[in-house]
């Protein structure tokens, strides 16, 4: 069952997670010690320079994977259930063609239009992610109160957000690049960040980042053979077809302290979050000002709000 997994995966009991009071405490810390790599944590969410961030994204529920939505869609619509970097490319363009058809994406380029129609909610390769520990927290414990919750703290082990910039660049990095008949590609086996560059306060407000990588080629072997995927932090790990963890190429880490392994193989840490945490955590978040009202701006009432005070301020001074 994919809940048993991250269970299994948790570092709940390494890092002495074993209240909502020790989580709290745990998310407001500067993460030095989770791993023997160097991060920095930003507190302004930057994806500047050169040193390496951790990127968090909160689930509702245990039983939820961490996969993208274009990932989940075909995966769902697939009678054999086998998806492919191949295929995910080609329903890409599809769907890029058909916006711009309909006549999204004037003076963008793909890549922005991309990351527009996932913030509106168009399936694609792209995953919301959170450069803030808090504001992640907030969606794995706002539902599903009588569900555990999971927490993410990934790390892309790339420095810079170069191979992201899909704002400037006419093509998409990974065309072409994660074809199936290409092995030992380098992009089926990336996360990369995605710089947003958006205006948007609802993305700000969360401290909002995508991360978007190649299919994971274990997992694209393990649907082809209609059989079982197991990987991570060298112990074999089986999952049934129907409960695939993740599309990305992560490695679960399990000590705070774990030696390094490939070069550039991303990693993750699983927090889980129990039910019974959720209402106390979310009382946390509300004295921080997360809160619904705050991460989901009233943007489209601001005009009406603002001519009414001038009228009434107008009207209050004679």
């Amino acid at each position: 069952m994919r809940q048993e997994s991250w269970r299994a995966f948790s570092i709940n009991e390494e890092m002495g997670l074993n209240s909502a009071a020790a989580l709290w405490s745990f998310l407001e810390s500067d993460f030095v010690e989770l791993g023997a790599w160097d991060f920095q944590y930003q507190a302004q969410g930057d994806l500047k320079g050169d040193k390496q961030k951790l990127f968090f994204r909160g689930q509702s529920d245990i039983f939820y994977g961490l996969t993208s939505s274009l990932y989940r869609e075909m995966r769902g619509a697939s009678l054999r259930g086998a998806v492919t970097e191949a295929r995910l490319q080609m329903m890409e363009r599809k769907l890029i063609a058909e916006a711009r058809r309909q006549g999204l994406g004037l003076g963008m380029t793909d890549g922005q239009l991309l990351m527009v129609m996932q913030h509106h909610g168009s399936p694609t390769r792209l995953l919301d992610v959170s450069l803030g520990p808090l504001e992640a927290l907030y969606f794995a414990v706002e539902t599903n109160h009588d569900r555990d919750g999971v927490l993410f703290l990934l790390h892309t082990r790339v420095a810079k957000a170069k191979e992201g910039k899909l704002h400037d660049s006419d093509n998409l990095p990974w065309l072409m690049a994660g074809r199936d008949d290409q092995p030992g590609n380098k992009w089926i086996r990336k996360v990369v960040p995605v710089k947003h560059l958006s205006l948007d306060s609802r993305m700000h407000a969360q401290r909002g980042a995508f991360i978007c990588g190649g299919l994971d080629t274990f997992l694209n072997e393990a649907l082809h053979d209609e059989g079982f995927h197991s990987r991570g932090r060298g112990e074999q790990f089986a999952v049934p077809l129907e409960e695939d963890l993740s599309n990305f190429w992560i490695d679960w880490q399990l000590q705070k302290n774990q030696a390094r392994r490939g070069r550039d193989q991303p990693v993750g840490w699983v927090v889980t979050i129990p039910a019974s945490w959720k209402r106390e955590l979310l009382g946390h978040l509300s004295e921080a000002d997360i809160r619904k009202d705050t991460l989901y701006p009233p943007v489209t009432e601001i005009a009406r709000l603002s001519k009414y005070l001038i009228s009434s301020s107008l009207r209050e001074d004679g």
